[in-house]
């Protein structure tokens, strides 16, 4: 019986599709299999290879004797390899400003943060609050940038107190906010 090329392609697909299949399943069925507490699953119970002895019934005539000896280890244990582990730290932006008259505005610039818990910048200002914060006072600017690290605020006017303070928001709703910085303009 002679198959043609099409039909020996078709099968051996099929072949694959059945032994991924299965090697699917048994990962499947394994994952969730208990060691046994007795057992440590990282012990190493093949060989130890030392290089460069002799072995007990090698001669000095025998030439064909190996140079490495194979004996059986016990019970070694495998390296640890440590996960890379990332802490995750609040940040707490460092707020600074001035009156600006090249912008028209009250120029502010803070501290990035590089955690991996942050969400957004809030800036909050207030001219009745002395200390101002998130939520609670008015947000001139919300950014999901974590780059961005600057604002000029040009709805200012002339002869007012402006308090401002930048808030991070983390994860879960956290908010850490920085310094108070008051402009007079």
């Amino acid at each position: 019986m002679k198959l043609s090329k099409d039909r020996i392609i078709h099968i051996g697909l099929v072949v694959i599709i059945i032994i991924l299949t299965a090697t699917i399943l048994t990962i499947a069925l394994n994952k969730d299999e208990k060691v046994n507490e007795d057992k440590n699953p990282w012990l190493i119970e093949n060989v130890e290879i030392i290089e460069g002895e002799e072995p007990a019934e090698a001669t000095e005539t025998d030439v064909t004797a190996p140079k490495t000896v194979v004996k059986p280890a016990v019970n070694t244990p495998a390296p640890v390899i440590s996960p890379k582990v990332t802490y995750k730290s609040i940040c707490t932006p460092s707020l600074s400003g001035k009156k600006s008259s090249t912008y028209k505005g009250v120029l502010l610039n803070w501290t990035a943060c590089r955690n991996d818990d942050f969400q957004f910048y809030k800036i909050v200002r207030s001219t009745t609050n002395t200390n101002p914060s998130y939520p609670g006072d008015n947000v001139i600017l919300s950014s999901a940038n974590r780059n961005v690290t600057n604002y000029i605020d040009k709805v200012v006017a002339h002869s007012n107190v402006y308090h401002y303070k930048v808030c991070a928001v983390h994860r879960l709703n956290k908010v850490t906010c920085g310094n108070k910085v008051s402009i007079e303009y």
